[in-house]
């Protein structure tokens, strides 16, 4: 129901009401969330801009560690990886791919310091 939310981001309200839901999800399981938002991301290029949309509203989850070392890869970068491996037709494989590009290119909110996108985003 989550992802459904995410979806219908047509005004300022929806998206806060998906990027309020999408949050109580991350704080019960941080790795299931974005691993599913990646599936969801896949599915086309809808599905893609609107976690894209949620994940730059919330630059701390893409930060977020795999055992919180600091050597260790990011959360997101691991869903990514382990979403990669299931991509089963071309069309998976090319809006997976455009989603990682629009997670390069996303801009920061403006009350959010503007850092390097990639280490924005996570992907290592």
């Amino acid at each position: 129901m989550v992802f459904n939310k995410l979806l219908d981001i047509s005004s300022e309200d929806h998206l806060q009401s998906a990027l309020n839901s999408f949050a109580k999800v991350l704080l019960v399981s941080p790795c299931l969330t974005l691993n599913s938002a990646v599936i969801e991301g896949m599915k086309s290029v809808g599905h893609s801009k609107a976690i894209c949309s949620v994940l730059g509203r919330l630059p701390i989850v893409c930060s977020l560690r795999v055992n919180g070392a600091s050597s260790s890869p990011t959360l997101l970068c691991q869903a990514i990886k382990s979403v990669a491996l299931t991509v089963r037709s071309h069309q998976q494989e090319t809006n997976l791919l455009n989603m990682v590009s629009l997670m390069l290119s996303v801009s920061t909110p403006k009350d959010v310091k503007k850092v390097d996108s990639i280490a924005y985003m996570g992907i290592e």
